[in-house]
């Protein structure tokens, strides 16, 4: 396992879970003018849990400045963590940090890509990933 990614940056990503299943990531809102008249496009509005998620990710060095995510997310290994529930639970930590990354820094791109993996369980299966590494 990355040093950098001890026990307690894991359990405290984990520990998100339970949250997250409950609360869940947010909602979209609809479009909509404002006082002057102005057209507000939908936007996805995130939860308290999924803005500790975040603010968790980027305090703990889960969403990481060295990695290239745009080249990366189109490797075989991302898509097969992605893609592959059996292989994201043998993921190491810095697979999981990558995955991460590439997938936080893509919703500043394009907005709902963190609710699109949420919705899908690929954010509950890296944090269950985070648990079991926790347990090591």
């Amino acid at each position: 396992m990355n040093s950098d990614y001890d026990h307690d940056k894991l359990a405290r990503l984990a520990g998100l879970l339970p949250q997250l299943q409950v609360e869940g990531l947010g909602y979209w809102t609809e479009m909509r003018k404002d006082d002057d008249g102005a057209i507000l496009m939908p936007e996805y509005a995130m939860s308290a849990s999924a803005l500790e998620f975040l603010d968790t990710c980027y305090a703990d060095g889960w969403i990481r400045g060295d990695i290239n995510w745009v080249e990366w997310k189109g490797t075989a290994e991302a898509l097969t963590l992605r893609n592959d529930p059996a292989e994201l639970d043998t993921a190491s930590a810095d697979q999981l940090a990558k995955l991460l990354t590439a997938i936080v820094r893509q919703d500043r791109f394009v907005e709902g890509e963190l609710a699109s993996a949420f919705d899908s369980g690929l954010i509950g299966r890296i944090l269950s990933r985070a648990a079991k590494l926790a347990e090591v």
